[in-house]
């Protein structure tokens, strides 16, 4: 697979120009960006069991020892993203570098990931159930997008079928043609996505030509 290396925003002003503005869109929600030093992570954690508990998905909040472990791991290696409003944390997501997130998904994943080894993950993606969702998702992706061509060739994710259609609204296609089932996460669908940064940029100019007031996601 070629992946053009040579990327870099400043070949395409109109996407720079484009994503200021949408990182500038509602004052009262800023994105920030640490790496984990930094970051809140405490209530970064709190945020993301809330947000899991309240859609069911107790099975992300229920970890062994082990499991914990891995996810300390892979927080440390991450650099994290977050929006507050009035001094709450409404939105999370973070960018891992391999190995990635992912590979604990099983075999099949791992197999995957091997040959996206310069790529970046987007994982742990959430927002605030009852928040304007697409503001939150907009700013989120466009700062983690920014992260990610400043040294990777592309992003990389795992996601189940409605984070998969928002996914593919930033430039990333599916990998495996048929979802692979997941037992031990009740049984869902989950499928392994990849863009490289070329194609997302292009893929993002291009909805934004054809729906300019959707900006992104619509």
């Amino acid at each position: 697979m070629f992946i053009d290396q040579s990327f870099s925003l400043e070949k395409l002003p109109e996407f720079s120009t484009f994503i200021t503005a949408v990182l500038n869109e509602n004052d009262e929600l800023r994105v920030k960006s640490s790496d984990f030093t930094e970051a809140p992570m405490a209530e970064i954690h709190s945020f993301r069991k809330k947000q899991y508990l309240e859609r069911r998905l107790d099975y992300l909040c229920e970890l062994s020892t082990e499991e914990k472990g891995c996810e300390y791991c892979i927080d440390e290696r991450s650099q994290h993203f977050w929006i507050e409003h009035n001094s709450e944390i409404v939105g999370s997501m973070q960018a891992t570098p391999y190995p990635f997130e992912l590979i604990g998904l099983g075999e099949y994943f791992s197999d995957l990931a091997d040959a996206y080894q310069k790529h970046i993950e987007f994982g742990r993606f959430v927002i605030q159930a009852e928040s304007k969702h697409r503001i939150l998702t907009r700013k989120l992706l466009a700062s983690a997008f920014i992260y990610a061509t400043q040294q990777y060739l592309g992003v990389i994710a795992a996601c189940r079928t409605p984070q998969k259609r928002l996914f593919e609204r930033f430039g990333l296609h599916a990998i495996n043609q048929i979802p692979i089932i997941l037992p031990e996460r009740q049984n869902g669908a989950y499928w392994m996505l990849e863009g490289n940064c070329d194609d997302m940029c292009h893929a993002i100019l291009k909805r934004d030509t054809v729906q300019k007031t959707e900006l992104i996601l619509t």
